[in-house]
């Protein structure tokens, strides 16, 4: 407790005061608190503020408990908690400060945090164990349309039925390249991202991870999209993982017997958001664990077969995206989990690359070590009417910046030499203008992303993620373009 008079001077500094800020009640008596405790970058606020009071009355702090930082004896600066009252005495008005330190408390919060995350990555980390193989097949599935229609298309080059099969080869590789996105976006550990989100998205990306392993056990699921379903603001990643994870617990529920088996994903709207429901025809939750479903470590499979933080990973994502998550009994029998999630608001949408694609054809540099995936590259910048320039290798790129004009770069981020990043700072010395509009391409979704990070903290170009398409390459062209000009 730190006493001071009308003026704001030091009264008394109570021994946990003097223990907190490291000063002698007698070094301090008779100074002003703010030039002894308050942050030099806080002090003109706090003179406004005693100032604004003598002068109006007005006190936006005293009685009121508020956060803020202090400065300790040794110049350090530690986060407190603050409470003033004024005291009618003999000598006059005096102030009373409740001071506490909390430092701790911050400390421990954090920790919290951090083993919170590791709980959510362990469990999709054991989600995605449980799904590699499924996820192996529903590979190898697509690619086996595109090795068989591209032998096809080569053994018959003038086969009237050749577009067909090109349509199906892309088609194939689009979903294999879905399936890749979806597995690494929910492997990796990011910081949850919000945007506008389709829900029928979002169970479309879960059943083509979750679903083939339900088939391969027998089980049939079945998505029910209800009409004019709105948007929800949300993590994609987060909302898939948490649909995984509901299909996954129905999938290891059901007994080893010969009933018909089935999962119903049903997406409707209603007067509290967005439910998305999860339910099957297996045993179901017995009614005195359904209190208990969510907490954390509990679970209902033998030993070795869960964690036990699934569920309760699942209701701390819904909870944290303002929703809510319930269990209870499915109509007929079995389990039903309830998602309830807000309506997202609503935003224009536009055409990927719309505005970009409009405008002037640009120089375009395409660094990438890999001839033929440069090259496909610039085949499809080709085609939007830019001039596009392949360099093999960062070494030719420098070369070429140093004797022609280009707009921008797409560069491959791991390359012989110091890969994309190394460029990158290369260009910042020679070409700053070039590097403010690069781009970084690469097909490692998991660490590529903090490797640029830790080498450019104070860049963040935009990064198109292989396989691409014609729209991934012109979404980073607007964005880069669109920095620019602010």
């Amino acid at each position: 407790m730190i006493t001071v008079d009308a003026d704001c001077r030091v009264v008394d500094f109570n021994p946990a005061a003097e223990h907190l800020f490291a000063y002698e009640t007698e070094a301090v008596r008779g100074r002003e608190i703010g030039d002894i405790i308050v942050p030099p970058t806080l002090r003109e606020a706090h003179r406004a503020g005693v100032e604004r009071y003598r002068r109006t009355g007005i006190a936006h702090v005293l009685g009121r408990r508020v956060e803020l930082e202090a400065m300790r004896s040794d110049g350090s600066i530690i986060p407190i908690e603050l409470q003033i009252h004024a005291i009618d005495g003999v000598e006059g008005v005096r102030y009373a400060a409740y001071v506490r330190d909390l430092t701790q408390a911050r400390r421990t919060a954090r920790e919290i945090a951090e083993q919170r995350e590791k709980l959510h990555q362990a469990e999709k980390l054991s989600a995605m164990g449980s799904l590699l193989a499924s996820l192996a097949h529903e590979l190898n599935n697509p690619l086996a349309i595109v090795v068989a229609q591209a032998t096809l298309i080569d053994e018959m080059p003038e086969d009237r039925r050749n577009p067909g099969r090109i349509a199906k080869v892309r088609s194939a590789a689009e979903r294999c390249g879905r399936i890749v996105r979806t597995f690494l976006s929910m492997v990796r550990q990011q910081k949850p991202s919000r945007a506008q989100v389709s829900i029928e998205t979002v169970v479309a990306k879960a059943m083509e991870i979750g679903a083939y392993g339900a088939r391969s056990a027998g089980i049939t699921v079945i998505p029910r999209h209800g009409p004019d379903v709105p948007d929800v603001e949300a993590d994609e990643d987060q909302i898939t993982q948490v649909l995984i994870n509901l299909v996954l617990n129905a999938q290891q529920a059901f007994p080893p017997d010969d009933r018909e088996r089935c999962i119903w994903i049903e997406t409707r709207r209603a007067d509290d958001g967005v439910h998305i429901v999860v339910a099957d025809n297996g045993p179901g939750v017995p009614p005195d664990l359904r209190p208990r479903i969510f907490e954390a470590f509990f679970t209902t499979k033998p030993a070795g077969a869960g964690t036990g933080i699934g569920l309760a990973v699942c209701r701390n994502i819904v909870e944290a995206h303002g929703g809510r998550i319930e269990v209870g009994e499915r109509p007929g029998g079995g389990a039903l989990f309830r998602i309830v999630l807000p309506v997202g608001a609503s935003s224009p949408k536009t055409e990927a690359g719309e505005a970009i694609t409009a405008g002037r054809p640009l120089s375009i540099l395409v660094v990438d070590d890999e001839a033929d995936v440069g090259g496909t590259l610039a085949e499809i910048l080709d085609r939007d009417g830019h001039r596009v320039t392949l360099a093999v290798g960062p070494a030719a790129a420098l070369d070429l910046v140093g004797h022609e004009h280009f707009d921008m770069v797409f560069c491959d981020l791991h390359m012989p030499g110091g890969g994309g990043t190394a460029l990158h700072a290369e260009l910042t010395l020679r070409a700053p203008d070039l590097a403010r509009r690069f781009v970084f391409v690469t097909g490692d979704m998991v660490a590529g992303p903090a490797r640029i990070a830790r080498a450019l903290a104070d860049a963040a170009p935009p990064v198109v993620a292989k396989p691409f398409g014609r729209d991934d390459v012109r979404a980073a062209i607007a964005t880069v373009f669109a920095e620019a000009a602010e």
